[in-house]
């Protein structure tokens, strides 16, 4: 069962095998997973960006604004909240959307597999619950977040 309150799931919490049954929701992940394929060889031809420098962050996705119900390459939009749709705070912290993802032995997978992700990359993460406030209006964190940032060194001579 995925970890989404009974208040904020609206009749809508699947339990895992529903989720994997759902040929549409397949559909849906796999017309994501080719975007994002394809989004991704175009910043790395366009901009050099190695896979080395690639932080990839697991999602789910469903059939969203536009297209018709049961169209094979319809519009998506997140399945859950999108962790990569945070805010970083600074260079070891990012604020994240709760996952609320599948639970197994107790604990939320896929938060857990965002927290790894991040971790690889000396981040450390913390979660902000933006269901009610965001995620169900198609926003997340940095939808209702304003960060000020120095802007007085190029952001990229500072990685070195």
């Amino acid at each position: 069962m995925f970890s989404i309150p009974r208040s904020y799931g609206q009749g809508r919490i699947p339990t895992i095998d529903q989720a994997l049954s759902d040929r549409q929701l397949l559909k849906d992940n796999a017309f994501a997973a080719r975007k994002i394929k394809e989004n991704l060889a175009l910043l790395k031809r366009e901009t050099g960006v190695t896979d080395g420098e690639v932080v990839k962050i697991p999602a789910m996705f469903e059939g969203g604004f536009g297209g018709s119900p049961g169209a094979q390459d319809r519009p998506v939009i997140a399945y859950h909240p999108g962790a990569v749709n945070g805010v970083v705070l600074s260079p070891t912290t990012y604020a994240a959307p709760r996952q609320w993802g599948p639970v197994v032995g107790g604990k939320d997978i896929l938060a857990e597999a965002v927290t790894r992700a991040y971790a690889k990359v000396g981040m450390r993460v913390r979660y902000l619950d933006d269901w009610r406030t965001h995620y169900v209006s198609a926003g997340e964190v940095h939808c209702g977040t304003n960060t000020i940032r120095a802007a007085g060194t190029a952001w990229w001579s500072s990685l070195k």
